[in-house]
């Protein structure tokens, strides 16, 4: 199947799969293509409320807590389940975090290392290129009281960002039986809330291996309203957001 397909139609039943949003865009629309549709006939609402409810279940997803590498651990159980190779990718993380109430960065004493879950494909045909597909499944609490720190605060994170790492791993429940072109790989990173610290150190890896990675969709905040997309979008790309956001709308027709 032609990469472009894919890597277009993963984004259409992802977006469609989250419906509520799709009637908020403009009429704009795409051909039909039956493999597309297939796959977002595919998707299960059952399943994504499933995932999103189990991560929001740990209490905390807190980096370095023990219950986040439980996450981690059931992420990687899932992706088994569906007989895929299950790789670790090991991230140095520490403690130092900011408190945005207090506007000041703390240190409360532990470090250790994160865990990026990974799902490997090898392509068929071209397995040096490399599209990705990824959310991290870490979560975050706050306190005004700087020695509790953030480590022993709920959070579950249904949102932030059980959505995205309930899509990544819809993903690749519906492709566990395809085959590709290019290889695939559908990753949980680790350790986003401490600085992008996981992201950032698989993207040095790909730089510094020479990984020929042809692109990456990143699930955060999915199923949020269209109001923040625009904001987020807009604070994050400036110029160029307003065609970012008309992709985005054509894709969700």
């Amino acid at each position: 199947m032609k990469n472009t397909l894919f890597f277009t139609g993963i984004i259409v039943f992802l977006l469609s799969s989250f419906g509520e949003g799709r009637d908020q865009f403009p009429g704009l629309s795409l051909p039909v293509d039956p493999v597309i549709q297939s796959m977002v006939d595919s998707v299960s609402a059952d399943s994504l409320e499933a995932y999103v409810r189990r991560l929001e279940g740990f209490y905390t997803r807190r980096v370095l807590t023990d219950s986040h590498k439980l996450a981690g651990q059931w992420i990687a159980q899932k992706y088994s389940d569906w007989n895929y190779p299950v790789e670790y990718d090991s991230v140095w993380v520490d403690s130092t975090y900011y408190n945005y109430t207090l506007s000041k960065w703390y240190e409360i004493g532990l470090r250790g290392f994160a865990q990026n879950i990974i799902a490997p494909v090898k392509g068929t045909v071209d397995s040096q290129s490399i599209y990705i597909y990824g959310g991290h499944y870490d979560s975050y609490g706050e306190s005004i009281d700087p020695t509790f720190g953030s480590l022993y605060l709920p959070a579950p994170g249904a949102e932030d960002n059980a959505s995205g790492t309930a899509c990544v791993m819809e993903c690749a429940r519906l492709f566990k039986d395809k085959t590709w072109e290019s290889s695939l790989k559908f990753i949980g990173f680790g350790s986003e809330e401490l600085g992008y610290s996981s992201a950032h150190h698989y993207a040095m890896q790909a730089y510094l291996k020479g990984w020929d990675i042809k692109g990456m969709v990143g699930f955060d905040l999915v199923g949020s309203d269209a109001s923040f997309l625009n904001q987020v979008v807009n604070s994050a790309w400036g110029n160029v957001s307003d065609e970012l956001i008309e992709v985005y709308s054509t894709v969700a027709s």
